[in-house]
C-alpha cells in the first residue's frame, strides 16, 4: 500500500508540474495582465462618460455647478467625450454652465501610448478632473484599449505654426 501511495503521489506531482505554463520570453517577468475595457465605438465612449459622471458626482455635493472645458484643438475623442460627459452630468443632477464663472471646472486629459502586447493595440489613458481655482476636488483615471487604426481619433489636432517677420527697408 505504501508503494501505491508513493507512486500516486509522485505521479500527481509530475502531472501538476506539467500543468504549469512555461514562458520562454521576457514576458515571464512582466506583471500580471490587467483586464482593460475597450474603446471601439462612440457607444463605448458614451458608456465611459456616464461611468465617469456617476463617479465624479458621488464625490460632489448635490447640485454643484460645473463647467466642462472644451478646447478648440481637442481630439475627436475629447470633443465627443466632453459632449457626452456634459449630458451625463446633467442627468446626474448637476447644472452645467456655458461659462466658468461660479462653477467648478471639469477637464479631460487624454494620453495615447502603444500597447505592451504584440496585438498592435493602443492604450488610451483618460483622466477627468474637477477643480476649483487652487485644487483638485475629484479625479478619475482609466486605461483603455483602442485599435491602432483609430489612433487619429485620440490625438489632438496639430497646431498651426506661424512665424512673424519684420521687413525693414525697401522703397
Amino acid at each position: 500500500m505504501k508503494k501505491t501511495l508513493a507512486a500516486a503521489s509522485a505521479a500527481a506531482l509530475l502531472a501538476g508540474g506539467c500543468a504549469l505554463p512555461v514562458h520562454q520570453d521576457s514576458a515571464a517577468n512582466a506583471p500580471a495582465a490587467v483586464s482593460q475595457s475597450a474603446l471601439h465605438s462612440a457607444a463605448h465612449w458614451n458608456g465611459l462618460a456616464r461611468d465617469v459622471a456617476q463617479r465624479l458626482s458621488a464625490r460632489l455635493a448635490p447640485q454643484t455647478a460645473l463647467f466642462v472645458n472644451q478646447h478648440a484643438d481637442a481630439s475627436a475623442f475629447d470633443r465627443a467625450f466632453s459632449t457626452q460627459l456634459i449630458t451625463a452630468l446633467l442627468e446626474a443632477g448637476h447644472p452645467v454652465l456655458r461659462t466658468p464663472a461660479g462653477a467648478l471646472r471639469v477637464g479631460v486629459d487624454t494620453q495615447v501610448k502603444p500597447g505592451v502586447d504584440a496585438t498592435g493595440a493602443l492604450e488610451v489613458i483618460v483622466s477627468t478632473s474637477v477643480t476649483d481655482s487652487s485644487q483638485f476636488i475629484a479625479r478619475e483615471t482609466g486605461v483603455f484599449r483602442a485599435d491602432a487604426a483609430d489612433e487619429a481619433l485620440y490625438l489632438a489636432a496639430p497646431q498651426a505654426r506661424s512665424k512673424s517677420f519684420q521687413i525693414v527697408g525697401g522703397e
